[in-house]
């Protein structure tokens, strides 16, 4: 079988952690389904070993790509490791602002240690960590906007802001899946669409993205058809029709996987 990527089964997770033993590793040898956005507030983190071995210190920001093999924990000479942290899956037009300095393969990162914009960024972090864990009917909204901003503050304090962008292959693929998000689409047909064979454009599709044409078609389905189910009331197998799934069932096993619930449960929750 296919080893999987780790995954928190939800569209947006997030959290305050503190580790003070070396031993206490993190280890995600397939990477993880969605991106991670981290930022050390204090001490220092080791992150991978070997020859991609890198050390994080407070006002530093790494963000992990999905599928990017990674491990982490405290540095062995330091007490304690504290970093914020949210799990997640960009919104298309984020992806522009994911273009940070590649610290190891699959891992970028940010420096905010004495910028400007570090408290304001620090803040926003925090912020949202506290909004996603009260019982807010719209806390994953209210997060996913701070999100939002959280990645704006960034990309205004990135260096290589405005001058590393998407291939424009990519980027008419990109804008060719948002157009057709609920029609039948293959590799193929993408391929045709800016000139690239099927293996390549999956190659280079995944290398800037960090995922496959498909598997980003799919998170794409999942969100609209969140706000389908919070939006009206129409029976789940018509929600599955209007976002591209034509098996109900499916439908449902893939926002399971996606969302950690079922659309039912979901749309009842959101209630």
């Amino acid at each position: 079988m296919k080893p999987r990527p780790a995954s928190f089964r939800v569209g947006l997770a997030a959290g305050r952690t503190r580790t003070d033993n070396p031993d206490h590793i993190h280890d995600r040898p397939h990477g993880m389904d969605g991106w991670i956005l981290n930022y050390t507030v204090q001490g220092r983190g080791r992150i991978n070993r070997g020859e991609r071995r890198f050390t994080v210190v407070p006002g530093q920001l790494l963000l992990f790509k999905p599928l990017a093999p990674h491990d982490y924990g405290c540095e062995s000479a330091c007490d304690e490791w504290v970093h914020l942290w949210v799990y997640f899956f960009p919104r298309p037009s984020w992806y522009d602002w994911l273009t940070w300095a590649e610290a190891s393969p699959g891992v970028l990162r940010l420096d905010l240690g004495g910028h400007a914009l570090q408290p304001r960024v620090a803040e926003l972090f925090e912020e949202l960590i506290r909004v996603l864990h009260t019982a807010h009917p719209r806390r994953e909204a209210l997060t996913t906007c701070m999100l939002e901003q959280l990645l704006l503050w960034c990309d205004a304090a990135n260096p290589l802001a405005g001058h590393v962008m998407l291939d424009p292959r990519i980027q008419r693929v990109v804008d060719q899946l948002c157009e057709r998000v609920t029609e039948r689409i293959t590799i193929a047909m993408l391929a045709r669409t800016c000139g690239l064979s099927p293996s390549r454009l999956s190659h280079l599709f995944h290398a800037q993205l960090g995922t496959s044409p498909l598997a980003w078609l799919e998170q794409q389905r999942i969100a609209l058809a969140k706000e389908q189910l919070l939006l009206n009331g129409r029976p789940i197998a018509e929600v599955a029709q209007a976002v591209g799934f034509t098996d109900s069932g499916w439908f449902t096993r893939v926002f399971r996987r996606r969302v950690g619930v079922s659309p039912r449960a979901f749309r009842r929750a959101g209630r």
